[in-house]
């Protein structure tokens, strides 16, 4: 389960090589370099486009029960398989990705934290 993180790991030094899939959102859409009054997070759907909604005053053109609550299925497995790699794997994961967790609220030492394999 860890040989997709592994090729990621190893395969590049430096994550501007990175596939686009794997590459860090910070390098593919530099959100900073825009003027954006909002950023979402997809685990928050529901809440924020509830919100967004409401602020864009657009309650009238959105079919009610439109949006549904994500579920936690993707943290849930990406917390089993970050638990399979070991702690080195996972701080060279989590130094790659730290902007993105910066940039879009995400808490990187619940990974770091996680019980080493055996």
């Amino acid at each position: 389960s860890g040989i997709n993180a592994e090729y990621g790991i190893t395969s590049f030094k430096n994550p501007e090589d990175m596939d686009e899939h794997w590459r860090p959102i910070s390098l593919l859409c530099r959100p900073c370099h825009f003027d954006l009054d909002f950023i979402g997070q997809f685990e928050k759907q529901k809440e924020e486009s509830q919100f967004l909604i409401q602020y864009l005053q657009i309650q009238d053109f959105v079919p009610k029960g439109f949006f549904r609550e994500a579920t936690s299925a993707s943290r849930i497995e990406a917390l089993r398989l970050m638990k399979d790699l070991p702690l080195s794997q996972r701080k060279i994961l989590s130094n790659i990705y730290k902007d993105d967790a910066l940039l879009f609220g995400y808490d990187l030492e619940t990974y770091l934290l996680l019980e080493a394999p055996t």
